[in-house]
């Protein structure tokens, strides 16, 4: 699936870590999987202000979503998050400003079936 047509509560399995995602194989929740999406926003800006500026911006937000997803705080919490942020290009040539929070466990299991109001 193309990363512009996820929304909260998809799940997908392992997409790679490739520097540009733009396709993510996407799952039902029901089966096992890799990462769910429990946070869609946009970041703000006429000027890209660097991969790093970005990916930063992208985790705070995905951190204060995190702990009322799960209802434990990040650093508490046997889970952990990852990513998906407007690469340079997507920002001043496609006006992509859509950030995508993934939760997914620690340990790198899959899991079956939503994270929401795990409490762990």
């Amino acid at each position: 699936m193309d990363v512009f047509a996820l929304d909260l509560g998809d799940c997908l399995t392992d997409y790679g870590a490739d520097e540009a995602v733009s396709e993510v194989p996407v799952i039902d929740c029901g089966e096992p999987h890799d990462h769910e999406v429990y946070y869609v926003g946009d970041l703000e800006g006429e000027e890209f202000p660097g991969r790093d500026e970005v990916a930063d911006m992208a985790s705070d937000r995905c951190r204060e979503a995190f702990d009322a997803f799960v209802g434990v705080a990040h650093t508490e919490s046997e889970l952990d998050f990852t990513l998906l942020f407007p690469t340079e290009s997507g920002w001043n040539e496609a006006d992509d400003r859509e950030i995508l929070c993934l939760i997914r466990e620690r340990s790198g299991e899959r899991v079956t079936g939503s994270l929401e109001g795990v409490h762990r």
